[in-house]
């Protein structure tokens, strides 16, 4: 066959060019973490309300379960707004979600941060060869820590984080 029968193009004759993808540019790094910050915030859903499905239906048990299921949804329409206010709309939820871990950490130690000690250096259960007085003050220590898990709410601030990082111009391609 003839360069006349393909063109220039390398398609046949009468064929029309291949239509221009409009999402070619649509997946930029920051686009890219945009849509893992979503996915993040989806899973934070599953697992908050599988941890909460016992508690009662107070505010504060309710409210990581309300944030994460709308910033799921709202993170993934920041994606589709990107350059007409999604971008800002990530950033806020994103500061948001930053103070929602650093409040709910709070809460978890209930306003005592020495039991985050705990976490990093756990107290060693009492010996046996104890005196009944050091292994009862042992016990009432421990006694004393909060059962809710201490740093899980970390977990909104991490990905708040990289929601952050996600959001500066200086990763966004040209």
């Amino acid at each position: 066959m003839s360069v006349e029968t393909f063109g220039a193009g390398g398609r046949a004759a009468g064929m029309s060019p291949r239509p221009h993808v409009a999402t070619a540019g649509f997946w930029t790094l920051n686009r890219v973490l945009g849509a893992f910050i979503a996915a993040a915030f989806g899973f934070l859903f599953v697992d908050v309300r599988y941890e909460h499905r016992l508690l009662s239906g107070s505010t504060v048990t309710v409210l990581p379960i309300l944030y994460a299921a709308g910033a799921a949804c709202a993170s993934l329409a920041s994606l589709a707004f990107w350059h007409r206010g999604g971008r800002q709309l990530l950033a806020i939820l994103s500061v948001l979600s930053v103070l929602l871990g650093v409040a709910g950490v709070w809460y978890h130690t209930e306003g005592n941060l020495r039991h985050l000690a705990q976490v990093v250096a756990p107290a060693a259960p009492p010996a046996a060869e104890q005196d009944e007085e050091a292994r009862a003050l042992a016990l009432m220590a421990a006694a004393e820590t909060p059962s809710r898990p201490l740093v899980a709410p970390l977990a909104f601030a991490g990905v708040g984080f990289l929601g952050i990082l996600a959001t500066l111009r200086r990763f966004e391609q040209k």
